[in-house]
């Protein structure tokens, strides 16, 4: 069948790109100025030759860079992404594995609230298109994709919650709640939650808007569009059933990758608003050169932006017979 050897290809595809993007990971982790050890030395000055050579000896460093390859491959497999460098002791997996949850549950927030938002502003915009609302939407929709994240975050900060008071500026939970397990919490989670997800939804729901504003205006004279108005059908009905349904295919692949673009670009957004996830770890990381950390971030986002884009093409194949043949 046409969808099972189209699933099995873009499998094959996903699983080729995991290949090339763990050498491209970890030769870019051997190509750029320092090394593991470099961490070690900063805070022990004085370590003599004997300390470095045993170090690189417990880390492999010694060894081939081929077989430093596979026995990585190995470990990244069985999900040991080793220990932090900056913590001491501390397994990396542990480390990030709320941070994962906590970025995850922010960009498909934002996700949702930039599709609930793009979408019908960018079908309004195409049914009144060359008007004055559809100038002002695009006007808006072009702004709120050229202000920086962080500008907007500081705004929203200025507005809400120094101002007005009303929500949370930084921090995931409160002081109060956050030793209680409840549904007050969940609402402690979901106030914190809502001035980082504006900010990372604002970006998308602009994007949204314009994309299905274009999608609709492909499809606004298509012979199904003018059949059905000839039948005499509401324009309601014409708008819903026959325009959007078609106008929708981009929309929806877009709207999947924008889940891994969200996820692995919320770096600055989680460091204005303190949200603990893993974009705020890896600039952390970064700063104190904590390797095993940046890479299993590396390995996570790219992981989900793959996965995400599996999906999505299989999603859209199932919607459209013409993607898979």
């Amino acid at each position: 069948m046409p969808i099972i050897s189209y699933v099995f290809s873009r499998l094959g595809q996903a699983c080729l790109t995991l290949i090339v993007v763990s050498i491209v990971v970890f030769l870019l982790l051997r190509v750029f100025p320092g090394s593991p050890i470099d961490y070690y030395i900063s805070i022990n000055p004085f370590a003599t030759e004997e300390f470095i050579e045993e170090m690189e000896r417990k880390m492999g460093l010694d060894k081939p860079l081929q077989h430093q390859y596979l026995t990585w491959l190995n470990q990244i497999i069985r999900g040991d992404f080793g220990d932090s460098l900056s913590r001491p002791g501390q397994p990396v997996g542990g480390l990030l594995r709320t941070r994962v949850f906590n970025s995850l549950l922010l960009s498909l927030v934002a996700n949702a609230i930039s599709f609930a938002v793009g979408v019908p502003i960018g079908m309004i915009t195409a049914i009144k298109r060359y008007t004055i609302i559809d100038d002002i939407a695009r006007v808006g929709s072009l702004l709120a994709y050229s202000v920086p994240s962080f500008c907007l975050g500081l705004v929203l900060i200025y507005i809400f919650s120094v101002y007005l008071g009303l929500l949370p500026s930084s921090g995931m939970r409160s002081i109060v709640h956050i030793y209680t397990n409840s549904f007050r919490e969940i609402l402690d989670v979901l106030r914190h939650m809502i001035l980082p997800a504006i900010t990372l939804g604002t970006i998308g729901a602009a994007f949204t808007a314009r994309l299905t504003r274009s999608s609709m205006l492909e499809v606004v004279n298509e012979d199904y569009v003018r059949t059905a108005r000839a039948k005499g059908l509401k324009e309601s009905g014409v708008v819903w059933k026959h325009m959007l349904k078609n106008a929708l295919g981009p929309v929806i692949t877009v709207t999947g990758l924008q889940i891994g673009f969200l996820f692995g670009s919320a770096a600055v957004t989680e460091t204005v608003f303190a949200w603990p996830g893993v974009g705020r770890e890896v600039v952390m990381a970064a700063f104190q050169r904590d390797y095993p950390v940046i890479i299993a971030i590396t390995i996570i986002v790219s992981l989900l932006f793959i996965f995400v884009n599996l999906v999505t093409d299989i999603s859209y194949a199932f919607l459209d017979p013409r993607v898979r043949l």
